[in-house]
């Protein structure tokens, strides 16, 4: 359904826009489709591998290339994270929020949804890359918002991004 989404934006702007243009209405307008809901879900490795051929084929779509290394890299050049990290970064934004929330079926859940927000900052600890140190700042950043903007003290000590 986003590759389709996707082929209809191309189809519209592929010879008037730039290529950074249709990147960011790729991020913007079609990926959101793609992954909307999908942080509430558990997903398979090959779910996400299929995920990911779906995003490397707009890529590919746009640079006129079929080199994997290509697409990588202007993947990388744009600020385009594959669909794992996107989906891990939306699960921390949504993990937070049921966290943070007044909610009494939220409340109730509070120390599994907490629990589960640590073993996904465990789970990035140890990749290196930029994209990964960012998530992982990404998630610093949750626990602070959360740790300062809650009524309540949360017991939230244990920062994923730093190790232990």
């Amino acid at each position: 359904m986003a590759s389709g989404g996707f082929n209809a934006v191309f189809g519209k702007v592929a010879g008037v826009a730039s290529e950074e243009v249709i990147v960011e209405l790729l991020k913007v307008k079609c990926l959101p489709v793609l992954l909307h809901g999908l942080e509430a879900c558990p997903i398979s490795n090959k779910q996400f591998n299929s995920l990911d051929f779906v995003l490397k084929g707009c890529f590919r779509k746009i640079f006129r290339t079929r080199s994997a290394e290509v697409v990588q890299n202007c993947m990388l050049i744009f600020n385009c994270m594959s669909m794992q990290e996107c989906v891990a970064k939306r699960k921390c934004k949504f993990l937070a929020n049921y966290v943070k929330s007044d909610n009494i079926l939220c409340y109730v859940c509070q120390n599994t949804a907490t629990h589960e927000l640590n073993m996904l900052g465990k789970r990035w600890l140890f990749h290196s890359s930029l994209q990964y140190l960012r998530l992982h700042l990404f998630i610093f950043c949750l626990y602070i918002y959360i740790f300062f903007s809650s009524n309540t003290y949360i017991y939230i000590l244990y920062l994923p991004c730093f190790g232990e």
